[in-house]
């Protein structure tokens, strides 16, 4: 649950940030990962329209390929920019927010004690990680919209292929394990036996 409250609380940065580069960017992110799944799509009927020997078919699917390379990466180009900018907006309102912590309170004491300042710094200092905190969660939710429909689209198509998900996940896993040098059956991180 706080984990949630924590992502929310990241876009609630950013669309305070800029409401409308914010809109824009987390639009086009969408729109590149959506766009990821249809491309397998369009090659099935490009294939089925092939074996068919439906020429019309297979021409108007082949023709959609192009058009989904040309949407995901004009949207991938437009959104970098708009979240470096957004980023770049977020860090200057985190910033001015420490200022205006800093310089709120009337007096000096404030500045004399020690926490209050070593918390201040922790501050300045963690807003840095801050900085691209927006265009990962954006990405983040993207991915997970991509999954879902990739998913969707293998149950609806065959739901035999769902088991590819389940093996790659196996194969990646076991893959880390072998790049970390903790797989059993070597003797050293570089995956050379003792002879």
């Amino acid at each position: 649950m706080s984990f949630a409250r924590d992502v929310g609380a990241i876009f609630v940065g950013g669309w305070r940030s800029s409401p409308v580069r914010m809109t824009f960017s987390f639009g086009l992110i969408l729109l590149e990962y959506v766009t990821w799944p249809l491309a397998p799509l369009a090659l099935k009927y490009v294939t089925d329209g092939v074996v068919a020997g439906d020429v019309r078919k297979a021409t108007l699917a082949a023709a959609f390929l192009p058009l989904v390379s040309l949407v995901r990466f004009t949207s991938e180009r437009l959104a970098q920019g708009l979240w470096v900018e957004l980023t770049d907006l977020h860090m200057i309102r985190i910033t001015q927010e420490l200022g205006e912590l800093s310089q709120a309170p009337r007096g000096l004491e404030h500045h004399e004690r020690a926490d209050y300042a070593d918390q201040l710094e922790l501050m300045r200092n963690e807003g840095k990680e801050l900085y691209r905190s927006v265009q990962l969660v954006m990405s983040a939710v993207a991915l997970a919209l991509q999954i879902g429909i990739t998913v969707f689209l293998l149950a609806t198509l065959e739901p035999v292929l769902l088991l590819l998900l389940a093996s790659a996940g196996v194969c990646q896993r076991s893959h880390g394990r072998g790049r970390r040098g903790d797989c059993g059956r070597c003797g050293d991180p570089g995956g050379r036996r003792d002879p």
